[in-house]
């Protein structure tokens, strides 16, 4: 993948890249810290980023399976603890995460966990 060059011209028809062989220096005097800046997902594992939120939606789709289930076979009120304890805790297990694999499993854990917080306080409301 290639990226445009500073301080060129990209309106003409010709455009100067630069590969990204040794990585990407961030500008963090603009922004906080990003997903894209903590992980360095740039160049080649910009994928990443969507894969992120694809399996964070699969986290919802379990939540919403699972804590329809447990909520039917044992209670409401212990099924909007567990899935608040699993919100808590993976939440910031996700703000704190050291690494990308970590991020990703805290954050799918979360989503169920925040899925079956909204469906059994529907329910129990």
């Amino acid at each position: 993948m290639a990226y445009f060059s500073e301080n060129t011209n990209q309106s003409g028809p010709r455009y100067d890249f630069m590969s990204c062989d040794q990585g990407w220096v961030h500008d963090r005097a603009l922004s906080a810290y990003t997903l894209t800046q903590s992980f360095d997902l740039v160049c080649g594992r910009k994928y990443l980023i969507n894969l992120s939120q694809s399996i964070f939606f699969i986290g919802v789709l379990i939540g919403s399976v699972l804590f329809g289930a447990i909520a039917d076979r044992y209670g409401r009120k212990i099924t909007l603890i567990i899935s608040n304890v699993l919100v808590v805790v993976f939440g910031v297990g996700a703000a704190f995460s050291p690494n990308y694999i970590t991020f990703v499993v805290a954050r799918t854990f979360h989503a169920a966990g925040c899925y079956g917080m909204i469906n059994v306080s529907h329910l129990i409301g």
